[in-house]
C-alpha cells in the first residue's frame, strides 16, 4: 500500500483529502504544520508529500526544499491559494520538475487524477 503525507493548517482540507485518498487505498498521515509534516516524512517511508504552501511554522516552500535535502527525488504535489507568492512558485515548481501544483479551490477528482498520476511516475 502506498503512503501519502498531506501537510495542511485547515482541517476540513486534511479531512476530505484523507477520505479521498483512503478511498483510492492509499494510507494516509496527516500534518497540520511544516513541522510536523517534516517529522513524519523522517520518520515513515511515504510515496507522495501533499502540502499546501502556505502551513503554520515555514512555508510550503521550505518544506518542500527540507525534504528535498532528505530525499532529491521525491514526489511533491503542492496545493495553494491564487495570490501572487503562490502562483510564482507554483510557476517555479513546474518549471524545475519533480514538483506538481495545484491550485486551490480543486475538485477531489483533480486531486485523485494529480496523486494517481504521481504515484504511477507520470
Amino acid at each position: 500500500m502506498s503512503k501519502v503525507l498531506l501537510v495542511d493548517d485547515d482541517e476540513g482540507i486534511r479531512l476530505i483529502g484523507q477520505r479521498a485518498l483512503e478511498g483510492i487505498g492509499l494510507e494516509v498521515y496527516l500534518a497540520a504544520n511544516a513541522k510536523e509534516g517534516l517529522d513524519l516524512f523522517s520518520k515513515n517511508k511515504v510515496s507522495l508529500v501533499i502540502t499546501d504552501l502556505k502551513v503554520p511554522g515555514q512555508t510550503g516552500l521550505s518544506l518542500v526544499l527540507d525534504i528535498r535535502k532528505i530525499n532529491p527525488d521525491q514526489p511533491i504535489l503542492v496545493i495553494s491559494g491564487g495570490d501572487l507568492e503562490a502562483e510564482w512558485f507554483l510557476r517555479a515548481a513546474r518549471e524545475a520538475g519533480g514538483v506538481r501544483a495545484l491550485s486551490k479551490p480543486f475538485e477531489i477528482e483533480a486531486l485523485i487524477k494529480e496523486v494517481s498520476s504521481l504515484l504511477d511516475g507520470n
